[in-house]
């Protein structure tokens, strides 16, 4: 049995799954499984992209709006320093 047809017959036999939610599911899962490189593609470029702008403004290569602003901010009484900065 392929990964695909798993779930709906799991539904079927609990008994939670009609016709029409088990074609639905099997529609998800063809489309999901048909547009699988594109998708990886796409949700790795966004993390991947995310992860790169945190690290960078970490270490203090790149500045960004938000972290200035939270550079800025007062925390009990003391100015927050980010590492590499004098504060």
């Amino acid at each position: 049995m392929s990964g695909e047809a798993l779930l709906p017959s799991i539904l079927r036999r609990q008994g939670h799954g009609g016709t029409r939610s088990a074609a639905m599911l099997d529609a998800i899962a063809g489309g999901l499984s048909r547009d699988n490189r594109v998708l990886m593609s796409v949700l790795g470029l966004v993390f991947g992209t995310w992860f790169l702008v945190k690290a960078l403004t970490c270490f203090g290569v790149l500045e960004t709006p938000l972290s200035r602003w939270m550079s800025a901010l007062p925390l009990a009484g003391h100015k927050v320093s980010r590492p590499g900065r004098p504060g």
